[in-house]
């Protein structure tokens, strides 16, 4: 089966997934992206691409107004599948005109067409704005072949927009879980190197890795922490750059929790890793459709303290027992869950890391059974859902 799909940019979690895809007996996997990356991503792509990929030419015609912004326009989509000629098209949501295009080529191609959607928030608006973009994803329902939720939330949110339960199978963007512990392994043992290389004694790590942008909400954090006792020997560690990095830092100054707060900027998914090894804790305050980092920290067996309004939350608190999930803006609840977590008599479990993983989050997450479960999808004349 030759399968294209069509997404933004490279990401070191689907692609080592689509590696996985292209593996698969008597598939061929082309992957087209709309751009080699972003300005708030800079990640270096050193990753292995075992399928055909190819980087589109275009524009991100919203690449002026911020480093996060996006809309991709990559009229070169349509050469690409033109010379592809796939039996099946995945794409990567329909916020890009490029996604449009793949959607139209698919069409008068005759070619299945299937939805890769996050998307999850049915938002309270009743206008004709609401209207019209529910006709609009009605009308991409009605055309293709079926649809890839991330989870329930997103299977939900599509079901609303009229399309069918039974077009639809969750796959849900996750990272490398059995890669992660096995790798998680071998860094404990060279725990005092690491933390001699991270400048770090016995302070206990709270650790969030994301941008820092408005939704993710890192001053809730910031403030969390301001009026917790500095014996505790809580150190929060904030991994990631984005437009507020300067802002928070300021913030952390003017609340007087510089000195138990680490700006880390920037860092490649190694040197996380490594951070991972040395942390407890895994916090992620904010407000988005997924979330891969919180899957990764509990593939390294952390206690995860997550935003009622992370689309992942639930999603992992059914595969993952060391979990709370907290609402998001109430800074008082976030203080005290903190505290619970590096309270030392506080009993919040063992840390092993593969011992501790629900076998529901190993067995239901694995690329390999993500992969077959698609392929199976893919292939099936008669469509049971899988959701």
């Amino acid at each position: 089966m030759k399968i294209a799909v069509v997404t933004p940019i490279p990401t070191p979690y689907r692609d080592a997934f689509w590696n996985v895809v292209a593996a698969l007996p008597d598939v061929e996997l082309h992957v087209l992206y709309c751009a080699s990356g972003k300005a708030d991503r800079p990640w270096k792509n050193s990753w292995q691409m075992n399928y055909h990929h190819a980087f589109l030419k275009g524009w991100n015609l919203l690449g002026w107004k911020s480093r996060e912004a996006s809309l991709y326009c990559n009229p070169e989509v349509i050469i690409q599948l033109n010379h592809i000629q796939p039996e099946k098209v995945l794409i990567g949501g329909y916020n890009h005109l490029t996604m449009l295009l793949a959607m139209a080529w698919s069409v008068m191609n005759s070619r299945d067409f299937y939805l890769m959607c996050e998307t999850n928030h049915l938002g309270k608006s009743k206008g004709i704005r609401s209207r019209l973009k529910r006709l609009f994803i009605e009308a991409i329902g009605r055309k293709s072949a079926g649809g890839f939720p991330t989870g329930k939330a997103a299977s939900r949110y599509l079901q609303f927009h009229g399309w069918k339960k039974d077009s639809l199978s969750y796959l849900p963007n996750v990272p490398d879980i059995n890669g992660i512990t096995k790798k998680l392994e071998l860094l404990k043992a060279e725990g005092a190197q690491i933390r001699s290389k991270w400048k770090i004694k016995d302070e206990k790590i709270i650790i969030y890795v994301g941008r820092l942008i408005k939704k993710k909400n890192v001053d809730h954090l910031i403030k969390a922490i301001a009026n917790i006792n500095p014996e505790s020997r809580l150190a929060l560690v904030v991994i990631g750059d984005g437009d507020q990095a300067q802002d928070l830092k300021s913030l952390s100054q003017k609340l007087g929790t510089e000195k138990v707060t680490r700006f880390l900027g920037f860092l490649e998914p190694e040197s996380i890793l490594e951070w991972f090894a040395l942390a407890s804790v895994f916090v992620l305050p904010s407000n988005e459709t997924w979330g891969v980092a919180p899957i990764e920290a509990a593939s390294a067996g952390l206690h995860l303290i997550l935003s009622e309004n992370v689309g992942s939350a639930f999603e992992i608190s059914d595969r993952y027992s060391k979990i709370h999930i907290v609402q998001e803006g109430n800074i008082q609840q976030w203080q005290t869950t903190i505290l619970n977590a590096i309270d030392s008599n506080h009993d919040f479990g063992e840390r092993p890391h593969a011992s501790s993983l629900s076998q529901n989050l190993l067995h239901d997450w694995s690329y390999s059974a993500l992969a077959s479960r698609m392929l199976t999808f893919l292939t099936s004349k008669r469509k049971i859902s899988l959701v």
